[in-house]
């Protein structure tokens, strides 16, 4: 039987990379990443939190649907040593500013929303009730939201 080894998502992440770079890693409706993309995209997506002000062991809520994006966002705290927490797509503001002040949640990643809940809206009053909150940080597809930095293809663009 073959011991367990003693390593961490991003070192598994990154030795798949090396052994299969061109393999498919993430495939998601049109969606296909290769190992070698993922993996550059998690770079870059770390890259942007940490230029948002994000340092390891900070706390970083993740709030969108299950897409790529959620996953390369999760993979990007996992690298950067951020403290992950996902939130359920169903909370609405005041669940997700309770949650938020309970953990002391500095970085914010949100989508576009989940069924009926519109994330953009609801995190609106997030900066006012959420003290510990520095960005909230928008990685959906509507490009024309400027006013949240867009860490998925934008970076060092503070608010």
């Amino acid at each position: 039987m073959k011991m367990l080894r003693n390593i961490t998502i991003d070192q598994a992440l990154r030795e798949a990379v090396e052994k299969y770079p061109k393999n498919k890693a993430i495939v998601y409706g049109d969606e296909c990443y290769t190992y070698e993309e993922f993996d550059a995209a998690v770079t870059t997506m770390a890259s942007g939190l940490i230029d948002c002000g994000a340092k390891k062991g900070d706390r970083v809520g993740v709030w969108c649907d299950t897409s790529p994006k959620a996953i390369i966002a999760m993979f990007a705290c996992f690298r950067a040593g951020f403290v992950l927490t996902m939130f359920n797509t169903s909370l609405l503001h005041q669940e997700m500013m309770e949650l938020m002040n309970a953990i002391d949640i500095k970085q914010l990643i949100i989508g576009e929303g989940y069924k009926n809940v519109d994330f953009i809206k609801e995190s609106e009053l997030f900066y006012d009730n959420v003290p510990a909150l520095q960005n909230i940080l928008y990685i959906g597809n509507d490009m024309t939201r400027r006013e949240y930095k867009n860490i998925a293809r934008y970076r060092g663009t503070n608010r």
